[in-house]
Order: structure tokens, then C-alpha cells, then sequence
């Protein structure tokens, strides 16, 4: 199971959970510890997502040096760094000003069109307008589904009209 979970899926949680520790590069590493990986090509790997996410130049800071925003970065990087088929999002914009959270979307959703598989759990409607499927739970069962196009920044209002009006359908 442990395998499982390491090679195939990845977590991006809303208390981002660095290890305090653990420098920039370090974090972004840890998940690759108990992989046989060759130096030299996790660096390149690790080098591409900090220059991708605009964190190169923090890969030496810790956690407390970062604003949340960049700590949420490390955290999708960290999730990013074993190539996984799917990553689980958890409120991933919970804990982050409006500015961060929007910044933090961008990069789920350019990723996600990319081809990278994410299942993101939210109460946030604007983040939900980024999805191309949304289920509605309620008590615990599925009240509903809404299948969208791949997101982009053509379109939003419609998109956003579409979703709110599905979750009004549903008593949001």
C-alpha cells in the first residue's frame, strides 16, 4: 500500500504541512527518500518545478521564511515530485489570502490541463468553477453531477453562471 500511495497519488492538504526542518528543496524532495532515484535526474526534476512555480531562488529558505501562498507552491511541488497518477486536494485555498488562492488555482488548473488527474474537495464555489466535473455530496451520498469543458480563462462568467446555478439546484 505504501508503494501504492507513493508512486501513484499525491496530496495537496489546505494546512500545506511542510516540514519545518526541511529546507525548500528538502520538502520538495522528502516524498522521493524511500525511491531508489538517481541524483542527478531528481535534481533536474526538482530544479524544473521551482523555476515552473517562481521558487527557485527559495530552495534554501525554510517554511517560516515562506508567505503561505509559497509554502502552498512547495506543497504542490512536493506533491508533483513522484509524477503521480492522481492528486487529492483537500481545500487546497483554505488558509490562503484571495491573491495566493487565485495564484494557487492557476497553477492546479494549468496542471490539470497538462493532462495531471486532481480531485479537489471544496467549499470555495470559485474554485469549483474550475473543475470539469463537479459532484455535489450531500449526507454523504452524490446529489448530483455537472461535466464541464477543460477550464480556461476565456469563459468564466458562463462557467461560473453554469456552476452556481447547479449548486442552487441543489439547495446551496
Amino acid at each position: 500500500m505504501d508503494k501504492i500511495r507513493r508512486e501513484k497519488l499525491s496530496f495537496v492538504f489546505q494546512g500545506i504541512n511542510l516540514i519545518n526542518d526541511l529546507n525548500i528543496y528538502e520538502n520538495i524532495a522528502a516524498p522521493t527518500y524511500k525511491m531508489k532515484r538517481d541524483k542527478n535526474e531528481l535534481r533536474q526534476t526538482i530544479d524544473k518545478l521551482l523555476n515552473a512555480f517562481e521558487l527557485k531562488e527559495h530552495e534554501s529558505k525554510y517554511p517560516s521564511q515562506l508567505s503561505g501562498g509559497q509554502k502552498q507552491r512547495v506543497a504542490i511541488c512536493r506533491a508533483l515530485i513522484n509524477k503521480p497518477e492522481v492528486i487529492f486536494a483537500d481545500e487546497p485555498t483554505g488558509a490562503l489570502n484571495s491573491s495566493s488562492g487565485q495564484e494557487v488555482l492557476d497553477i492546479l488548473s494549468k496542471i490539470n490541463n497538462e493532462g495531471q488527474s486532481i480531485v479537489m474537495v471544496t467549499h470555495d464555489a470559485k474554485a469549483a468553477c474550475r473543475a470539469n466535473r463537479l459532484l455535489y455530496i450531500k449526507d454523504g451520498r452524490i446529489d448530483g453531477e455537472l461535466n464541464m469543458p477543460k477550464y480556461t480563462s476565456m469563459g468564466q462568467e458562463e462557467r461560473k453562471e453554469e456552476v452556481f446555478s447547479f449548486l442552487e439546484s441543489k439547495g446551496w
